[in-house]
């Protein structure tokens, strides 16, 4: 089984956790993965260069977000 890649948030209470989720037309929700490292960074930039260009840039700091393999203790019910 090939690694997966999540991205992560930092949250004073819960550490990093995962900050991507989806739901399918059953309403079963899922984690967002990437398949690369890679993907999984372009889309941070992406995200991080939204942050920057909008009125919520004060409210987050990029050094609270990352990319980290999804593991089996990586808990997918936030």
């Amino acid at each position: 089984m090939r690694m997966k890649y999540i991205i992560e948030t930092y949250t004073i209470c819960d550490g990093w956790i995962p900050a991507e989720h989806e739901t399918d037309s059953d309403g079963v929700r899922s984690l967002v993965t990437y398949d690369t490292m890679a993907e999984g960074k372009a889309e941070l930039v992406k995200f991080l260069g939204y942050i920057t260009e909008s009125d919520i840039q004060g409210a987050y700091s990029a050094d609270n977000w990352r990319v980290a393999p999804l593991t089996m203790h990586t808990p997918d019910n936030y």
